[in-house]
């Protein structure tokens, strides 16, 4: 499952204030849940409250870098038998470096998909690398993405690099399945899209 939040941009309370909710959706499918939180920063306070009731023994849950904190892993783990796939940012310094640091030019490309559509051609190459010594909560796989855009009217071609961890063995999961995983994540956004749009 993904989890994401989102400020919702025609919702307003009473006094003015936006809203802003915390959403749960299986990956490539329907919402699952949501909480409506105070503002972005608390999500990470709200995220065992939100998958509590789930069954999520087996599961694999994405979620990014707000969410990558000891507390929430430990706890999806440990307490709900779960696997994780975890942005890792710079509000994780150390572990930000670490990830960064691994020798990953000598990383042959694990999964390489190339997708055409909204304009642009987008090319994702991902890289996986054992790793051991993390001091991160049931980590044992590190995750480097780079992603190749072109627009393709203007011909413009843009690189963004994405840092990641993850429960999951090789033997539990390929490249390409943490590859799909990641894609999958980003179909929660359609469902912020439609609730700001289609219901304005």
């Amino acid at each position: 499952v993904a989890v994401d939040g989102k400020t919702s941009r025609g919702a307003r309370r009473a006094d003015g204030t936006r809203v802003h909710l915390l959403g749960v959706a299986e990956h490539g499918g329907r919402l699952l849940d949501h909480l409506e939180i105070d503002v972005k920063h608390n999500e990470t306070s709200h995220f065992a409250e939100l998958l509590a009731s789930l069954d999520l023994a087996g599961a694999v849950v994405t979620f990014d870098a707000l969410h990558t904190v000891r507390a929430n892993l430990d706890w999806l783990a440990a307490e709900k038998n779960g696997q994780y796939i975890a942005v890792v940012k710079a509000n994780q310094p150390l572990l930000y470096a670490r990830v960064r640091a691994l020798p990953w030019r000598q990383v042959p490309a694990g999964s390489v998909t190339r997708d055409a559509g909204h304009g642009r051609l987008e090319t994702r190459t991902l890289k996986t690398a054992h790793v051991k010594d993390l001091d991160f909560p049931f980590a044992r796989q590190a995750i480097k993405i780079t992603r190749w855009r072109r627009d393709t009217v203007t011909g413009k071609t843009s690189r963004e690099t994405v840092y990641a961890i993850t429960s999951l063995t090789s033997a539990q999961a390929t490249a390409a399945d943490l590859g799909r995983l990641v894609r999958e994540h980003w179909t929660i956004e359609a469902h912020h899209h439609i609730r700001d749009v289609t219901f304005t």
